[in-house]
């Protein structure tokens, strides 16, 4: 049966790294990108590309299902593997689309894409993707869409665009960056720094292990930065952070970051501080 395969699926999801189904959209929507239908081929290579492998019998039914007359449909195939959005990604896409659309009912899609600023998304500043092909990802997203869409449009289409992002948070402050619209910031915190901050965090979210939290994560980096292991980090151990993960910063972006970080000025950055600085909150 194909809802057997689809748990199967799932299943081997889960078990596999945390970002396997993003990994599994990317690759779907690139396939899309070029092609209106995959070949058997381009399915499976996609699908072993993430560790994820069908047996003749699966593979039997997903085409028994999704095919047509030239191939398989991805992005409908993977309707059934996404997971709906929550409540609070909803509220975000929701408030931008009122955003881009100035309150209308309705938005012409090609306003949407002028809109994208692919170069503010944290994976491309952080070097693990081009401009080009974040803006390629995204547009192909909403590749089934009307010329002109609506809410129901633009919530559907951030379905499958959600599973990029593994957190909450991440993902409301990516859409603000991408798009222009305001995201939270501290009183000294540059556009500049904010853009940092985006990077560390990813940075930090593609070191976590297994099933580690975000906050165990946070923990470990802090403690491996902290050399003298006093339980505060210096201005020295602060700049090997960014000297570490391959970021070049100018004296005064790392003294700015270091201002806005050292909350209580007393010349360390403590824990609370550190995911102050990552998370954006106090």
């Amino acid at each position: 049966m194909l809802e057997g395969v689809f748990v199967k699926l799932r299943a081997s999801i889960t078990g596999l790294r945390m970002n396997t189904l993003r990994d599994l959209f990317l690759a779907f929507a690139e396939i899309n990108s070029e092609f209106p239908v995959a070949t058997d081929d381009m399915f499976e290579t996609a699908l072993n590309d993430c560790g994820l492998f069908l047996n003749r019998s699966d593979m039997w039914q997903i085409k028994r299902h999704f095919g047509q007359d030239s191939g398989l449909n991805c992005m409908k195939i993977f309707e059934y593997l996404r997971e709906d959005l929550n409540e609070d990604r909803k509220r975000i896409i929701v408030k931008l689309f009122n955003f881009l659309s100035d309150g209308n009912d309705s938005i012409p899609l090609e306003t949407v894409f002028e809109k994208y600023d692919a170069a503010k998304n944290p994976r491309v500043l952080s070097g693990m993707t081009s401009a080009a092909r974040s803006n390629t990802q995204f547009k192909a997203s909403f590749k089934e869409y009307p010329a002109v869409i609506t809410v129901e449009n633009f919530l559907d289409a951030f379905a499958n665009i959600a599973p990029y992002y593994l957190d909450d948070d991440l993902f409301a402050s990516t859409m603000c960056q991408c798009f222009g619209m305001v995201a939270k910031k501290g009183p000294k915190e540059s556009d500049a720094c904010a853009e940092i901050r985006g990077f560390l965090e990813e940075k930090l979210r593609q070191r976590s292990r297994g099933n580690e939290s975000f906050k165990q994560t946070l923990v470990r980096v802090f403690k491996f930065f902290d050399m003298d292991q006093n339980g505060t980090i210096s201005f020295k151990e602060f700049s090997k952070v960014f000297e570490r993960l391959g970021l070049l910063l100018t004296d005064k972006v790392l003294k700015d970051l270091w201002e806005m970080s050292d909350v209580n000025h007393d010349g360390n950055i403590n824990f609370k501080e550190w995911s102050g600085l990552i998370l954006g909150c106090d």
